[in-house]
């Protein structure tokens, strides 16, 4: 393993590190989404209160590698700023090679485990905070059940049926484009618990 490779292999380490955290891994999720989006637009729509969405901004652009960076600053007033944020070009080029599906599927599987366990952890959050208000924003769209073998063989049929349509349809697609455009997000896995 040459030099270069053993550097980049721990850039993508570092990486996978940041996505670890639910939190962290959808801001880059909402940053990715939309480029130049505010500070404050962050921390209304992941529900994170106070300066805390610094601390986890922070975390992102001092990553090694910087994962995004402060696109903008614009003050409204004399003790107030918006702050706009974007990935950065190597974060998007680490999507493009080291987690794409056919040149590492070990990172791409990672990428997109870490990316359902944020969203689903974000829909946790939602839902604790509904909870005071009685309604929720969104009809539950997530199912979590408990099957016997026969059924995990059925679903594991019809989940690589959706799997495989997906796959031809969006097959041109690059992940940040998927990550832009698209407006939902489907995930399906059958774990054994044992």
């Amino acid at each position: 393993m040459s030099k270069q490779d053993t550097s980049i292999e721990k850039i993508v380490k570092s990486t996978i590190k940041q996505f670890e955290d639910p939190v962290r891994m959808m801001l880059l999720i909402k940053i990715l989404r939309k480029p130049d989006i505010t500070s404050n637009e962050l921390k209304k729509s992941l529900l994170i209160p106070g300066t805390k969405i610094y601390y986890y901004l922070n975390q992102l652009s001092s990553s090694n590698p910087p994962l995004i960076y402060e696109s903008d600053k614009e003050k409204v007033t004399e003790h107030l700023t918006k702050r706009k944020f974007r990935t950065t070009e190597q974060m998007e080029s680490m999507l493009k090679t080291h987690f794409h599906p056919s040149k590492n599927p070990k990172g791409f599987q990672l990428y997109h485990l870490y990316t359902s366990i944020a969203l689903q952890y974000q829909r946790l959050r939602e839902i604790k905070a509904a909870v005071d208000t009685d309604k929720l924003d969104r009809d539950p769209t997530s199912l979590l059940m408990f099957v016997d073998d026969e059924i995990a063989e059925e679903l594991r049929e019809g989940i690589l049926e959706i799997f495989n349509k997906c796959s031809n349809k969006y097959r041109d697609f690059e992940m940040l484009d998927a990550i832009r455009q698209l407006n939902y997000t489907a995930f399906a896995g059958i774990y054994p618990m044992n």
